[in-house]
């Protein structure tokens, strides 16, 4: 999505002023955030830690938002980002399920 916006910013499309610079920080922010739930995804299955299933659970949902920004509110939004955000909140709420069933498992 980063590089797909930096595409778009050096492709032609006219932004108004600081809004495509303000639109890449959110862009490295979510990044940020999905390597963090990465992790926490990662850890609670190693662990088996229901602890770290909830925040893993917290933290996916709350990328739903941004996500689903990208694909509708944005300036530009090309119908790539609306198929590749799509998929992206596809596989959330996939791993909002999986998650919920571990953390169940885990809570025993």
């Amino acid at each position: 999505m980063i590089g797909l916006h930096i595409y778009k910013g050096y492709g032609g499309l006219l932004y108004p002023p600081v809004i495509w610079a303000m639109e890449l920080h959110g862009l490295i922010f979510l990044f940020i955030v999905q390597m963090i739930r990465i992790y926490y995804g990662l850890a609670s299955n190693r662990m088996e830690s229901s602890k770290m299933t909830c925040i893993f659970i917290f933290l996916t949902s709350f990328t739903l938002l941004p996500i689903l920004h990208y694909a509708s509110f944005s300036t530009y939004v090309l119908e790539i980002e609306i198929f590749m955000s799509i998929v992206i909140a596809g596989f959330c709420i996939m791993e909002i399920v999986l998650s919920s069933f571990a953390f169940v498992t885990f809570k025993q």
